[in-house]
């Protein structure tokens, strides 16, 4: 009996250690957890494009689309009860961001973001990353390398400024974001609570 103990806790950390999420997670689909409630629910998809579905404490969805949960591609937001969507964009960008296999403190760029709004046209706004340093991020037993990102879009044409948040983990190579400033998430969506396969 003893034997069996000892082995149980010996393997124990082994099998924490399996649950910690790897890049091929993104497969199948990840729950991302956030201090304020609202919960994401990423994937990627065939394109190779990452889907991120924020369910927020309001019940309103908004189904962002990105290239490795940095750069956005297209957003749109579904109020409680209904798919009727609201605040549709597609985004693109000049310079080809794809292309961008990795993150590390003190990269950044910049160049030009198009958002096509399907009633209002293009629009071509001044846009700008940048990463910094972070510890990494710790859940529960597990530990993942972890860079801050801010993107920046600026619209001369509308004098607005938007800036996001991410959590770039480069292990998994997704971007969570913790901030965006037209959708108006919480401060408190910058802690991450938990990360599980879905």
């Amino acid at each position: 009996m003893l034997r069996i103990f000892t082995a149980l806790w010996l393997l124990s950390p082994a099998i924490a250690s399996a649950q910690c999420l790897t890049a091929t997670a993104l497969d199948g689909g990840i729950t991302v957890t956030y201090g304020s409630g609202d919960i994401s629910y990423i994937s990627r998809q065939a394109d190779g494009s990452i889907l991120d579905a924020l369910t927020q404490s309001t019940n309103r969805v908004i189904l962002f689309k990105s290239i490795k949960g940095v750069f956005e591609t297209s957003q749109i937001a579904h109020a409680e009860d209904t798919w009727e969507g609201h605040n549709a964009l597609a985004l693109s960008y000049d310079f080809p961001a794809n292309t961008i296999t990795g993150f590390a403190a003190g990269d950044r760029g910049h160049g030009t973001q198009t958002q096509t709004d399907p009633q209002y046209g293009p629009t071509s706004n001044s846009f700008g990353w940048a990463a910094y340093a972070r510890p990494p991020l710790d859940i529960g037993d597990c530990s993942y390398q972890a860079v801050r990102i801010f993107t920046t879009s600026v619209s001369i044409r509308y004098g607005s400024l938007d800036i996001r948040e991410i959590i770039y983990l480069p292990e998994l190579g997704i971007g969570l974001q913790t901030g965006h400033s037209s959708f108006g998430l919480s401060p408190e969506n910058s802690d991450i609570i938990s990360i599980s396969p879905t």
